[in-house]
């Protein structure tokens, strides 16, 4: 769906699933989804934002803590920084998991936004300090370093992300031996559908492969007050608010411009609110914008003008000169607002094939012309950098699926989601070293698991280890023939029952075999005891409390 269907708020439900087959709904537009994380109720916010609690969520792990929200939020209107969850677990990370709604290909904006005010209810490694690891997918999006006490603004975490499947996966590192990361917490996250028409997004697919974008800046020049951030609003006309939620910075440095002409802005030029582009920050001589970022990374940048000076009323009386530059690079080129875009119309400059960047600064700087009766201005301004590598696909697809119906299949697995392998395995599975892994071992001892063994294991092809041991499983032992490359299985100390089958002794890699301390009953399959004399297998687990009733036939006693 377009820009313009969001725009007019067209009443369309929509079903977000998060970690369970229960979801949570919004009307603020198709894939406009708005999670509060530690929320208990659904509400709409001083925005008109339909904001849906993760607490309906059947499935989700964490503990819920309530805190003060940041100064500048009306404590008359809900929000979702006034509670946070946090995970205290030992998994190696925590997900959410959009899956409704998602077209595949169709860039997103992804944001999180992590608000604790004075200090957080569980201890961290370091005082007064969290740190953690967010990821989209299978890759490490971002670090999370927040020292407390917080005192201004929530830290938002924004990414542009094109959906490598019908869901988008944001996880946050667990305090496990893996990560070695603190305690994770978050505030909210929210989902938006972008237009391709977007000049980052058309970067992105022209010059960058499609790789995400972090959002490193996204400034409001000139405005008049420093708590006024623009972002959507249900409340105002069309083209007043961002109808992709962007949060426009504001900044109220230099000379301050504005005006209460509506100003032209379109599809052309981003569809920035007329509010952002209705401040200005000018100087009669110049300005300079340094923006802190990570060298050796490629970058993209989009400059907002608009002449918003009712004496400027000809082409030439406001040119100036801007020069983006780092150390090895430097980019110049000449701007006259009115000569490219008239009076009270948006002008959109960027380099389209971005910019690589090999310092900690970029620098924008803006210089009046010789000739020119006026200085510089800005009106506003967006800074992104680009992935330094290609998504991952994660893990092999259906190895994926298998692991999800596993657990599925029992209850207390079903927090675990998002890629089995990637970036950080699950606490419980070993993976293989290729691009694409796949799943080697998997080690469930002492999970307290019950009911039957699902028979999904079988479909893991390249499983060596299978470990299930000391839970309360019952039932017989599914169908395992085609673990071919299976090395151990063990099942001991469990309530499982039947026969031993036969397969068993036909599996080609299998040196280890323990069944002990369970409910079986009949003779232990020939092809067992033949794989004895051929292979490494070792009975002697196998035939714990096992009476021999005659010399060639072995039967189980119980």
């Amino acid at each position: 769906m377009e820009a313009g269907a969001l725009a007019t708020r067209l009443c369309v439900a929509i079903a977000l699933c998060l970690v369970s087959l229960n979801c949570v709904r919004t009307d603020n537009g198709l894939g406009f989804v708005s999670i509060d994380c530690g929320g208990n109720a659904s509400y709409s916010d001083a925005n008109d934002i339909l904001w849906s609690p993760d607490g309906a969520i059947t499935g989700i792990d964490g503990v819920v803590s309530s805190v003060s929200p940041p100064a500048y939020v009306n404590t008359s209107n809900q929000t979702p920084l006034s509670s946070i969850r946090f995970f205290p677990g030992n998994q190696s990370k925590y997900c959410y998991v959009f899956n409704q709604g998602i077209v595949q290909g169709r860039a997103y904006l992804v944001r999180a936004s992590f608000w604790a005010g004075s200090k957080l209810p569980y201890p961290t490694k370091a005082e007064n300090s969290v740190s953690f690891k967010l990821l989209i997918y299978a890759d490490e999006w971002d670090t999370v370093s927040i020292t407390f006490p917080q005192t201004s603004r929530e830290i938002d975490k924004e990414i542009y992300v094109f959906a490598l499947r019908e869901n988008i996966e944001v996880c946050l590192s667990g305090h496990s031996a893996i990560t070695d990361s603190d305690v994770p917490f978050i505030s909210s996250l929210v989902l938006r559908p972008l237009s391709n028409s977007l000049q980052p997004i058309s970067f992105s697919v022209n010059y960058q492969n499609s790789r995400p974008l972090m959002t490193v800046s996204r400034i409001n020049y000139g405005a008049r007050d420093p708590s006024d951030y623009l972002r959507y609003s249900g409340t105002q006309q069309v083209g007043y608010s961002d109808i992709y939620d962007r949060i426009w910075e504001a900044d109220t440095d230099g000379t301050l411009v504005f005006t209460n002409q509506s100003i032209v802005s379109n599809v052309t030029t981003d569809e920035v609110p007329i509010p952002v582009m209705q401040t200005a920050r000018s100087d009669a001589e110049s300005i300079n914008l340094q923006f802190q970022v990570t060298p050796q990374s490629w970058y993209f940048y989009c400059a907002y003008y608009a002449e918003l000076d009712p004496h400027v009323i000809a082409s030439g009386q406001r040119i100036f000169d801007s020069v983006v530059s780092n150390k090895t690079t430097q980019i110049s080129e000449t701007y006259d607002i009115f000569g490219a875009s008239g009076q009270y119309s948006t002008f959109l400059a960027y380099q389209k094939s971005g910019i690589y960047v090999d310092t900690p600064a970029l620098n924008f700087d803006m210089k009046k012309t010789t000739m020119s009766l006026n200085g510089p201005l800005i009106n506003a301004f967006e800074v992104f950098m680009t992935f330094d590598k290609d998504l991952s696909l994660g893990t092999i697809d259906v190895e994926v699926l298998v692991v999800k119906n596993i657990s599925n299949s029992f209850g207390n697995l079903s927090t675990w989601r998002g890629d089995p392998c990637l970036p950080y395995p699950y606490n419980w599975v070993v993976c293989s070293s290729e691009e694409r892994p796949s799943i080697t071992e998997i080690h469930l001892e002492n999970q307290d698991l019950s009911g039957d063994i699902p028979s999904y294991f079988n479909s893991l092809g390249k499983l060596t280890v299978l470990s299930l041991a000391s839970n309360k499983l019952t039932g017989t032992i599914p169908d395992l023939s085609s673990l071919l490359k299976l090395t151990f299985l063990d099942l001991h100390h469990n309530n499982l029952s039947g026969t031993i089958p036969s397969f068993l002794g036909k599996l080609p890699a299998i040196k280890e075999l323990d069944l002990r301390n369970n409910n079986f009953s009949g003779a232990i399959p020939q092809e067992l005891l033949a794989k004895v004399s051929t292979s490494e297998l070792d009975l002697r687990k196998v035939m714990s409390r096992i009476k021999f009733m005659h010399k060639d036939d072995a039967r189980l006693r119980y």
